[in-house]
C-alpha cells in the first residue's frame, strides 16, 4: 500500500530508523509492518507508543 510514498525492503516491510521515521519527513511507522526484529504484539505495542511520541516530538519541532 506504501511502496510508492516510503521505502520498503524486498519483503514489504517498511524501512524506520530508531525513532520509526521513515525516509519520508513526517511519516512514520511502527509494528509488524516495519523492519523491526521480533514482531510480536509487545514490540508492536512498544513500537505504537515510541512512534507517536517521535510524532509528537516532529511536530513540536516543526510547528
Amino acid at each position: 500500500v506504501v511502496k510508492d510514498l516510503v521505502d520498503v525492503t524486498a519483503h514489504g516491510e517498511i524501512e524506520i530508523d530508531a525513532k520509526c521515521r521513515t525516509n519520508k519527513p513526517g511519516v512514520f511507522a511502527c509494528g509488524d509492518v516495519t523492519t523491526v526484529p521480533f514482531k510480536q504484539i509487545n514490540i508492536a505495542m512498544g513500537e505504537g507508543s515510541k512512534a507517536g511520541l517521535a510524532a509528537f516530538e516532529y511536530l513540536m519541532m516543526n510547528s
